[in-house]
């Protein structure tokens, strides 16, 4: 290993954690566009789903003029409404 470098280890909650939010991404990706409902902070968010920020990890849910711009990590749940 070259001199500077340290070699991490991903523990296993990490693992989960990174495979679980391909998961979700992937699963919200196949339902862009369309009218979904999402929870997070422990609140239902009703809308068309309209963004997927992966860079930034976000998604952002439009009802009408209303947004609501949810991070991945405070997602608890999702659902198709059609």
């Amino acid at each position: 290993m070259p001199r500077g470098k340290t070699k991490t280890r991903t523990t296993r909650d990490e693992l989960e954690m990174s495979l679980s939010e391909d998961d979700l991404i992937s699963g919200l990706m196949e339902i862009q566009g369309r009218n979904v409902e999402v929870v997070a902070f422990g609140i239902a968010y009703s809308g068309v789903l309209k963004e997927i920020n992966v860079r930034q990890g976000y998604v952002t849910v439009a009802d009408g003029e209303d947004l609501a711009a949810l991070e991945f990590e405070r997602i608890e749940s999702y659902r198709l409404l059609e």
